[in-house]
């Protein structure tokens, strides 16, 4: 059996799903496409943490950006690099592309961490015969579209978000239930509350000033208790943003995900707040029940179709919409 992922999520999804199955770790070859981002270090850590010894790197070549004596050099601003760039970048695509296919000729079972990635698209379509097992990787895959499946391989959906109606039928359709880390929490239930980070500036949704007005309001709700704000591993603009003195902030994003962060430790938060995390829906999944996941209602801000769906699977899932931000005050 073989692993392709790209994000800690499909790392912990594709454990899961050996978990389940009853499938030894050491029986798995995972391949891991490496970014150059943070995602890097919480990976080789959550490695580390699910004691997978043996694993493979395959870089992602941008061909957009590339790397020079240390500093990312983005190419719309240099015409003169960018054409040949890119065409390096497509060579070692395509090399990339022979050696994974190589690699997967070797394995009947083959695991698809993140179903979207178009990357992921060529190589489930380049094997046929084989039992391929498509994993969540967050919301992202709420809309998972299966067209793409083109050959005629036996298909599996391990999915904590999607459902079997979503699926289609000639789909085996196992629920994620995150057994797994169920079975190795460790933590009895505190008094502390954490605030799960987002890039909202970062994603040009928001600005500056609606978000410092937005975690103003949160302060002042839960004015009583300290809250710990954990940013997110793209979150830039922590030192930008006017957080209010009962938020304690984490330095720097977790070395390892927040859904193994929490299984390990030893006293669990009472609550996990967020706008609209995806991890919101994991942990939902993963803690016990006498721990509050708490959305922040953003919708009466927003018209982006994608969040105000996030919010539907939220209900859907039973988490916890809370509605204290009066737009008017902004």
């Amino acid at each position: 059996m073989i692993a392709i992922i790209k994000t800690p999520l499909q790392l912990i999804c594709a454990v899961e799903y050996a978990f389940s199955m009853n499938i030894s770790l050491d029986k798995i070859d995972f391949i891991y496409f490496e970014k150059y981002n943070f995602s890097n270090i919480q990976m080789t850590n959550s490695f580390n943490y699910l004691n997978i010894k043996s694993y493979k790197r395959i870089k992602i070549f941008n061909s957009n950006i590339i790397s020079l004596f240390g500093k990312q050099i983005i190419l719309r601003d240099h015409l003169l690099l960018k054409i040949p760039i890119k065409i390096g970048a497509i060579i070692q695509q395509k090399i990339q592309q022979k050696r994974i296919e190589a690699l997967l000729k070797k394995h009947n079972s083959i695991i698809i961490g993140d179903p979207n990635y178009k990357d992921f698209h060529k190589i489930t379509n380049s094997v046929s015969n084989k039992e391929i097992i498509l994993l969540d990787d967050g919301l992202s895959s709420k809309g998972l579209d299966f067209d793409y499946l083109t050959n005629n391989n036996s298909v599996t959906s391990f999915s904590f978000l999607r459902t079997p109606e979503s699926s289609p039928t000639s789909h085996i359709f196992l629920k994620n239930n995150f057994s797994y880390l169920k079975s190795i929490q460790k933590s009895t239930l505190g008094e502390k509350i954490i605030f799960i980070g987002q890039p909202l500036l970062e994603a040009k949704l928001f600005t500056e000033e609606e978000i410092n007005y937005f975690f103003k309001i949160i302060g002042q709700y839960y004015s009583n208790s300290t809250i710990e704000y954990i940013p997110h591993r793209w979150e830039l603009s922590v030192n930008k943003i006017k957080y209010p003195e009962n938020f304690s902030i984490t330095k720097g994003p977790i070395s390892i995900p927040l859904e193994l962060y929490l299984t390990d430790n030893l006293i669990s938060p009472k609550i996990v707040l967020s706008f609209y995390s995806s991890a919101l829906v994991t942990l939902k999944e993963i803690l016990p029940d006498n721990i509050e996941i708490i959305s922040i209602d953003l919708q009466k801000f927003v018209t982006n179709k994608d969040i105000l769906e996030v919010y539907q699977i939220f209900r859907n899932k039973n988490i916890q919409i809370l509605d204290i931000v009066p737009k008017n005050d902004i």
